[in-house]
């Protein structure tokens, strides 16, 4: 039980710091956000004339997050969007080799920054995980999705904002 305990006391740590209120809004731009990948390269956010977004925030203990691989190495085979995972995870540089290998991601993973971690980022306070916000090509929010992904929820969005969507994109 104690175990338990801490556990529930570290993922709160994680997921619930910086809970000053601060709420992220569509609208907002992250177009300056860089991160590092796990071999300290950074990684921009940055404009792109052609692609939306999909940002998705795990953790690799998260069991819900688990089920959104799939989904994002679906997303992620698609022309016309780019998927970039974003690891909460307090010692991501040990975890996140040996887990994208295990899970067989096909899109990048980068690292949260403390910033992001505490609710001092563009992305503000992160409610739960996983949540994933779909960006325009400006880098600004245009979709958020809290819970676990599916294909059809991202399409459906997709569509409503007049991005090309993975039934638009087969022949």
């Amino acid at each position: 039980e104690t175990r338990g305990l801490t556990l529930l006391l570290l993922v709160g740590g994680v997921v619930g710091s910086g809970c000053a209120g601060r709420t992220l809004g569509k609208g907002s731009s992250l177009a300056s956000i860089s991160l590092p990948t796990t071999s300290g390269e950074l990684r921009s956010f940055g404009r792109s004339p052609d692609d939306p977004l999909l940002v998705n925030f795990f953790a690799t203990w998260c069991a819900p997050c688990l089920m959104d691989v799939p989904v994002l190495n679906e997303l992620q085979a698609r022309p016309g969007l780019q998927v970039v995972a974003v690891s909460l995870d307090l010692y991501p540089r040990k975890v996140l080799p040996l887990f994208a290998e295990a899970v067989g991601s096909q899109y990048p993973i980068l690292i949260a920054s403390e910033a992001i971690r505490s609710g001092r980022s563009a992305f503000a306070y992160l409610p739960e995980i996983p949540v994933s916000f779909l960006l325009n090509t400006d880098r600004q929010i245009v979709a958020i999705f809290p819970g676990p992904l599916s294909v059809q929820r991202v399409d459906k969005v997709l569509r409503s904002l007049g991005m090309p969507s993975g039934e638009q994109a087969k022949p």
